[in-house]
């Protein structure tokens, strides 16, 4: 018994030591370890995700939805693109559009495109495209004009009315004088 108390006695001085260590961990544990562990526990939950994300993306390019989107959006692309006159095509635009006032029973009096002063956009393929405004002088009833702006904004081109203006007749057969400005999308 006396070698356990001597024992003792000497390693007291070695209890505070022990101790301190034993706070230090303890205090360890509660505080740092305990924030690691939550953010060790929201970055798995981050690496679950992008998994799954890149097992969807896999998916997606081995079953060829990209390809099959990326053709969609290319096909759309060049029917929008027919929709846009080019240069070259301008009189005949401006013939159609004589057309499609006949058949809208509206008289067509006068059409003057402006002059093309300002570049507006470039494409990759270094086209330049332009609106352009285009007046129009038509004399019809009120009917007629709306037929005739319903086909403009139907035709197969991109045609915008941009404005009009129509004056009033008090005689008959009441037939009013337009004065109409079209927009349209010219590539050179």
């Amino acid at each position: 018994m006396l070698d356990f108390v001597s024992l003792i006695k000497e390693k007291k001085y070695f209890i505070k030591p022990l101790a301190i260590i034993a706070l230090i961990v303890i205090l360890d544990l509660a505080l740092v370890l305990r924030s690691q562990l939550v953010f060790l526990g929201r970055t798995i939950t981050k690496v679950n995700a992008l998994r799954k994300d890149i097992n969807k993306a896999k998916k997606d390019a081995a079953g060829g939805s990209l390809l099959q989107q990326s053709n969609r959006l290319r096909s759309d692309m060049l029917a929008q693109e027919k929709r846009i006159v080019i240069e070259e095509e301008l009189p005949l635009f401006l013939s159609q559009v004589a057309q499609l006032a006949k058949d809208s029973n509206v008289k067509l009096r006068q059409i003057k495109p402006a002059k093309l002063t300002k570049e507006d956009s470039k494409d990759s393929e270094g086209r330049l495209y332009f609106r352009l405004p285009i007046d129009l002088e038509l004399i019809c009833g009120y009917h007629p004009l709306g037929i005739f702006i319903d086909k403009l904004e139907r035709a197969e081109k991109y045609i915008k009315v941009f404005n009009f203006d129509v004056s009033s007749v008090q005689e008959a057969p009441f037939e009013y004088p337009v004065k109409m400005t079209i927009e349209i999308l010219l590539v050179r």
